[in-house]
């Protein structure tokens, strides 16, 4: 069953490594991890598929945003938009 995983508040882009989706996975969400199939849903009705690249942790966030951050590979920014909802699938 799939289930909403995250909404894109924001996006940062890496060199080398890939797209960090913000914010990250909420503490006691599903359990995901890497190489997991992923749903990329846009705001304009299209969406994506795609694995997860890896999971990173927030060094420095606030503690109230200090949550797993979603890497995606292959990605720029303008494939992911803000209001882009990550779904597991």
């Amino acid at each position: 069953m799939s289930r909403r995983l995250l909404v894109v508040e924001d996006r940062f882009l890496i060199k080398g490594r890939g797209l960090i989706a913000w914010p990250g996975i909420e503490p006691g969400a599903e359990r995901i991890g890497v190489g997991d199939p992923v749903e990329l849903r846009r705001p304009d009705g299209t969406s994506l598929r795609r694995r997860i690249g890896g999971i990173e942790l927030a060094m420095g966030a606030p503690p109230d945003r200090n949550a797993p951050l979603v890497l995606l590979e292959d990605l720029g920014k303008e494939d992911l938009p803000v209001g882009t909802e990550i779904w597991s699938t």
